[in-house]
């Protein structure tokens, strides 16, 4: 939110309010009643007009009028202490201390000499401008311009306020060169993946070390061949040959991360970061990492929903019992599972095979055989066996348990599907 208010004091604007709380009676009604009532809150605005007030400022000034004089009186603040305004290379920062039972505070600021005024409602007890999000939208903060802050307090619904503080003044201006080089770099953390390192670190002070870069090294020479300390290997310039000594890698810019790749999986790298800025260089830290190729997905398991199934002779495809293949979790594409029958006591006339695989379609994680065999009649009186097993299962996929299923044919003269 953004408006302008001009400077109280200014021509055309009320005087500057007292330091300390500022709190409105309600005015009785009379003759002049509607001038009180629109002197009190120009006061109360800073000295801008009711009638080119914000609508949000003008309504919780407005909410002060409304209120009994005890509630106005219980939500009155005093103007923020300890302010401190800082800053360095085209940047300006105000803070101040909290004051107790603030909902906000409202930062105003501009150039000297008055001009267009931001304001600015912000929860914290800072707030600063610098080089890239600029004083006025698209107005980026200028070294040796001076320029103007102050801040109050503002009730959580904005129903009332601290007088301001005094306008404070400061110029930005660029740092000196540094004189001593750059701390190292902390917090240096690398995860490696297939073929590459992926770097960070937490970056050094920008505005007090005047950071200029970063020089990342890597070598996969073993320590004891090439030390931490050894300069690049690059004779000649340009070459580039980890495994007989350290490699730069090409960049720019003040970034605290890094990706290396084009790296060889299964084997280790050792990796130097250090800060760089006028005066010289920072001392080096390091890492070391072993790239490797991604583990395979656990494999899937297959196996049937029971080990054993009892059928009349004489049983039709359409009426002999559903199998299901179990998946331990769901199928990444279509998949075919071959089926195989065995004989146990059952003679080769006893059942006839209706197909010898399935196949189930993605995202499956059970896949149901139904009419999977006719179960004929027979003379005998016994009951007999077969079994029906997983065949070689797709690649990523292994047999679990039961991995087959054991087929009772139940004579039709003992009538005991059912029983053993």
């Amino acid at each position: 939110m953004s408006w302008r208010l001009p400077r109280c004091g200014a021509p055309g604007a009320s005087p500057c309010s007292p330091a300390g709380s500022v709190s409105a009676e309600p005015r009785s009604r009379g003759p002049n009643a509607r001038v009180s009532l629109v002197a009190a809150l120009a006061s109360l605005l800073g000295g801008i007009s009711p009638l080119a007030a914000p609508p949000a400022l003008l309504a919780g000034a407005l909410s002060l009028f409304a209120a009994a004089p005890s509630a106005v009186a219980n939500h009155t603040f005093p103007v923020p202490s300890n302010i401190q305004v800082t800053g360095g290379n085209a940047s300006v920062t105000i803070s101040w201390d909290a004051v107790p039972g603030a909902g906000n505070y409202l930062v105003q600021g501009r150039e000297e000499g008055g001009g267009t005024t931001t304001s600015n409602t912000i929860s914290a007890t800072s707030f600063g401008w610098g080089p890239t999000d600029g004083w006025q939208t698209g107005v980026p903060t200028r070294n040796g311009v001076t320029y103007q802050v102050r801040v109050r307090v503002l009730s959580n619904g904005g129903h009332s306020f601290s007088a301001w503080s005094q306008w404070f003044d400061f110029t930005p201006a660029p740092l000196p060169p540094p004189s001593t080089p750059p701390a190292s770099p902390t917090n240096l953390q690398a995860s490696a993946t297939s073929g590459q390192l992926s770097l960070t670190w937490t970056a050094r002070r920008q505005y007090l070390e005047a950071v200029t870069g970063y020089d990342v090294h890597y070598t996969s020479a073993p320590d004891g061949y090439v030390l931490d300390t050894a300069p690049l290997f690059d004779n000649p310039p340009g070459f580039r040959y980890p495994a007989g000594g350290w490699v730069a890698v090409s960049r720019t810019g003040t970034t605290a991360s890094q990706t290396i790749s084009g790296l060889t999986n299964g084997t280790a790298y050792r990796v130097r970061v250090r800060a760089r800025n006028s005066a010289g260089v920072s001392d080096w830290v390091f890492v070391k990492r072993t790239p490797s190729p991604p583990s395979p997905p656990a494999p899937i398991t297959v196996s049937f929903s029971t080990s054993t199934v009892r059928v009349k002779e004489g049983t039709a495809p359409t009426a002999v019992p559903t199998i299901s293949l179990n998946f331990s979790k769901a199928l990444p594409s279509a998949a075919t599972f071959p089926l195989t029958f065995t004989r146990g006591s059952a003679e080769s006339g006893d059942y006839t095979v209706t197909g010898t695989s399935v196949s189930s379609n993605p995202g499956f994680t059970y896949l149901g055989i139904a009419q999977w065999a006719t179960i004929n009649q027979d003379t005998d009186k016994d009951n007999e066996t077969f079994t029906m097993s997983l065949g070689s299962l797709p690649s990523g996929m292994v047999a679990g348990s039961p991995s087959s299923v054991t087929v009772t044919i139940v004579d039709d003269d003992v009538d005991d599907v059912d029983g053993g």
